[in-house]
């Protein structure tokens, strides 16, 4: 019986000898050699494929923005209790409306 175990512990080492040399072959062997070759030319221009159907109408933009000359800002204007300095730039395009809604 002991030499059934240690006929078999023999058969695991070889077996497993055999697969830690064959991964090492196989790592081994994939060896990059050399500096990279080249670039190669330019293919061919591939023909134009079909139109693709047309999206869905985006939200409207802001293109109409109104722009103002700001001021020199030199007079700030502290709020002690809310701990900030504030600038009032008074301005006659600039309604309720869009402050709310944009």
């Amino acid at each position: 019986m002991i030499t059934f175990k240690s006929n078999n512990m023999n058969k695991r080492q070889h077996t497993l000898f055999l697969f830690l040399s064959l991964g090492i072959l196989v790592f081994a062997a994939c060896k990059k050699e050399g500096p990279a070759g080249p670039a190669g030319p330019a293919g061919a221009t591939g023909a134009q494929g079909p139109t693709g159907p047309t999206g869905p109408q985006g939200s409207a933009g802001t293109a109409n923005v109104i722009y103002s000359r700001w001021t020199s800002g030199s007079t700030w204007t502290p709020d002690v209790t809310a701990g900030l300095v504030y600038y009032n730039i008074p301005s006659t395009s600039l309604t309720q409306s869009i402050l709310s809604g944009g």
